[in-house]
C-alpha cells in the first residue's frame, strides 16, 4: 500500500484533489490529512512520522534519497484516534 501524506504530495496536485478531499470528509467524517493518508504506528515502510517539516536524509556523496524503513512508535493506531 502506497501512502500520499499532504505534506509530500506535489502542490498541484492537491489542489487537484482538494475538492474530493473535502467533500470525502463531508459524506464520511473521515479527514485525509488524519485518517486516510498516512497510517500511524509501528509499521515497516510506507511514510515516517515526522515531528518537523518532511526532510528525506541523502546518502553521503552520490545525493541519493534514502528509503524509509521501518517506524517504531511509542504509540499504537487504536481505532478511535
Amino acid at each position: 500500500m502506497s501512502e500520499y501524506p499532504r505534506a509530500d504530495l506535489p502542490p498541484d496536485l492537491y489542489d487537484l484533489l482538494s475538492e474530493r478531499f473535502d467533500r470525502t470528509e463531508q459524506e464520511t467524517g473521515w479527514s485525509y490529512e488524519d485518517h486516510l493518508s498516512a497510517a500511524p504506528g509501528i509499521k515497516i515502510g510506507g511514510y515516517p512520522g515526522w515531528t518537523q517539516d518532511p526532510v528525506w536524509p541523502e546518502y553521503g556523496r552520490c545525493e541519493q534519497t534514502m528509503d524509509h524503513l521501518p517506524t517504531v512508535s511509542s504509540w499504537e493506531y487504536d481505532g478511535a484516534s
